[in-house]
């Protein structure tokens, strides 16, 4: 999940449910993973995801944040796709006590009978999903695919508001204004990278 996504789900997520599948194009075939256009490195960085999504579900959203952050802000910048070697340097940033998911756990989980289990169950979730993913992120409302959503962070917090018929509705259904001059001043003090507050 982009960080900025992260910080507008954070500013709804008490009116909205998420759930994240980590695919991408990669396809099952009878008892094996044909790893698409990503190679075998796509398949195991989905893998990784996949086991910290099951393992550490409460804490899958900042380490998802914490990750697309580091490869965004990678000095020299990491080219997609990307080679094992920074799918671990990136995971081993964010696999730590501060984000709450254990590096080693994953690993072993990620390389091993469990991490394929992991992707099986994210694989058929995802072919649940209608029209079929085609980007990142792919973002569904209410059981449909929602490009406007995906547009901006300030455009995914309108929707999810607008769908809300609650009357306990967050500040940012409000006023996404403040929302986005938040994520500015963030991003302003931290020298360009979205600040996490864990």
């Amino acid at each position: 999940m982009d960080a900025n996504f992260h910080d507008a789900h954070e500013a709804v997520s008490s009116i909205m449910n998420l759930t994240t599948y980590y695919w991408g194009q990669d396809k099952l075939v009878g008892n094996k993973i044909d790893c698409g256009p990503w190679g075998a490195t796509g398949c195991y960085g989905d893998s990784w995801f996949n086991c910290a999504n099951q393992l550490y579900p409460a804490q899958i959203e900042n380490f998802s944040a914490c990750f697309t952050q580091a490869l965004f802000n990678a000095k020299p910048p990491i080219g997609v796709p990307m080679s094992m070697a920074n799918i671990v340097n990136l995971t081993k940033q964010c696999a730590t006590p501060t984000i709450g998911v254990d590096y080693d756990t994953v690993t072993t989980c990620a390389t091993g009978p469990q991490g394929f289990a992991f992707d099986k169950i994210a694989m058929t979730q995802q072919a649940k999903l209608a029209p079929d993913q085609n980007y990142v992120p792919w973002i569904t409302v209410a059981g449909q695919h929602d490009s406007t959503a995906e547009s901006s962070p300030s455009a995914f917090i309108q929707r999810i508001c607008k769908l809300y018929t609650g009357t306990d509705k967050p500040a940012a259904c409000s006023n996404t204004t403040a929302f986005e001059m938040k994520l500015e001043s963030n991003q302003r003090k931290s020298g360009g990278q979205c600040q996490f507050t864990y």
